[in-house]
């Protein structure tokens, strides 16, 4: 039964999330873990990881059948179990920030985020782009949050990472989010097409899903490449650089090989690997 949760909250993904959360919150502070460390905050990320929690449940709700046919449910609960859990998952995640004395904005920024999450589950999610999008847009306002909770919203444009690695992070995280979104729905055409749900790999085929998952990696590649050349060279910074360039220029290799569903699943999981990376390189430059 917990092993049925946790694969159905796609619990590997929340560990990684809530990791790039306090690592970022940590570097941003620029204190020691302990001094960082309050009653809100964790609550506060508490409720960011029921609120993402919640996201993949309705999706799972919404995406029943299609899952059904394309074998991801085998392992999971029914329809109704979904909905009952993403409920629960909702009200946890307004009771804890509720419960803080963090301000009514942020309990405004969570309903936004449910609204959205939603919203995208039940109108956006098929919709060909736009529903891609739309996650790739709630990761983004998700690893942001660390820089609003210590800085208020401050956008800064120069790719420096010392200097603006929150930005960098959150361009990167929308980027890779919008590519492993882009590969799911290739994953999931045999479903798609017998639900009638009209992903890009439904609507344009898995031809113009592969060039649209090649540019983004590609986009992906050239930011990274011209940050590195933004951002003096030390330690930290090639730590950051080197793994990330070359499991970049990987992942576009692989994305040109692919031409099966084995293929882009493999391609999905060396997307979290990259996410991975990142979140390791924030602890190593917070102990440096």
């Amino acid at each position: 039964m917990v092993k049925n949760y946790l694969k159905s909250i796609r619990f590997v993904n929340l560990i990684l999330l809530f990791l790039l959360f306090w690592g970022l919150l940590i570097q941003l502070e620029s204190k020691p873990f302990f001094s960082t460390v309050n009653l809100d905050t964790i609550l506060l990320s508490l409720s960011i990881i029921l609120t993402t929690a919640s996201g993949y449940l309705i999706n799972n709700f919404f995406d029943f059948d299609s899952d059904a046919i394309n074998g991801k449910n085998q392992f999971y609960f029914s329809k109704s179990h979904y909905l009952i859990s993403y409920i629960i998952h909702v009200l946890l995640s307004f009771l804890f920030i509720f419960i803080s004395d963090l301000s009514g904005a942020w309990i405004q920024l969570v309903f936004y985020c449910h609204s959205l999450v939603l919203f995208y589950s039940v109108f956006l999610q098929h919709i060909p782009i736009i529903g891609n999008l739309s996650v790739a847009i709630l990761c983004g306002i998700v690893i942001y949050i660390p820089q609003i909770l210590q800085t208020g919203f401050k956008w800064d444009n120069n790719f420096n990472l010392h200097e603006c690695n929150t930005e960098l992070l959150v361009i990167f995280s929308m980027l890779f989010t919008l590519a492993r979104e882009l590969i799911k729905d290739v994953e999931d055409l045999k479903g798609d097409q017998k639900t009638n749900s009209n992903t890009i790999a439904v609507a344009f085929g898995v031809r113009i899903s592969k060039i649209l998952i090649i540019s983004v990696f590609f986009t992906s590649f050239l930011i990274l490449i011209y940050s590195c050349f933004m951002t003096p060279l030390t330690i930290n910074s090639l730590c950051f650089f080197i793994p990330t360039i070359v499991i970049t220029g990987l992942l576009i290799f692989k994305s040109i090989k692919s031409n099966s569903r084995d293929a882009f699943t493999k391609l999905s999981k060396l997307v979290k690997i990259q996410f991975f990376t990142a979140t390791v390189w924030l602890y190593f430059e917070v102990l440096l």
